[in-house]
């Protein structure tokens, strides 16, 4: 019995081999699609807005069957978050102590696909793409109208991600 499920095994393990490259020589698979896209969100304090943007693209990631992989950095990590937008982000479910605060480093700037700053990153870290978020108002002051423009956004950086995948 061992040795038939061995052999059953192997000609099965084969076959999957030949179908999986005959499909990528026709172009039936992408090789692009076996990556996940690495996002990371960078303010200067790491708690809101940074935090909050991380929260909400996995949500919608989620949402919309994406695989990404998104982190947070703070460049100077403080908890920024004043209690009514505790409130809010509370009724909103976003928990943006979920990761801890994570001071922003080189190597993390270097390792993500794309980086989305909301303040001027310190000149030592230099990632390969950069997207500028500075304009989204501030979450502890406006939060509906930062809110709107950040589910905007985001929306739109899953759209790009959809479509570079293709």
């Amino acid at each position: 019995m061992g040795k038939l499920f061995s052999d059953r095994h192997r000609i099965n393990r084969r076959a999957t081999i030949i179908g999986t490259a005959a499909l990528l020589t026709t172009g039936c698979i992408s090789t692009k699609s076996a990556s996940t896209p690495r996002v990371l969100f960078v303010c200067q304090y790491g708690s809101v807005k940074s935090a909050i943007a991380r929260e909400l693209f996995r949500r919608r990631a989620s949402e919309r069957g994406i695989q990404v992989n998104a982190a947070s950095r703070g460049i100077t990590p403080q908890a920024h978050v004043s209690p009514a937008l505790r409130a809010l982000l509370n009724a909103d479910a976003i928990d943006t102590e979920r990761d801890g605060l994570n001071t922003l480093s080189a190597t993390d700037a270097k390792a993500a696909d794309i980086v989305i700053v909301f303040d001027k990153l310190p000149a030592e870290i230099a990632p390969n793409r950069v997207i500028d978020w500075s304009a989204v108002p501030s979450m502890n002051n406006s939060y509906p109208q930062a809110r709107a423009d950040l589910d905007r956004r985001i929306d739109a950086l899953l759209d790009m991600l959809v479509k570079e995948k293709e």
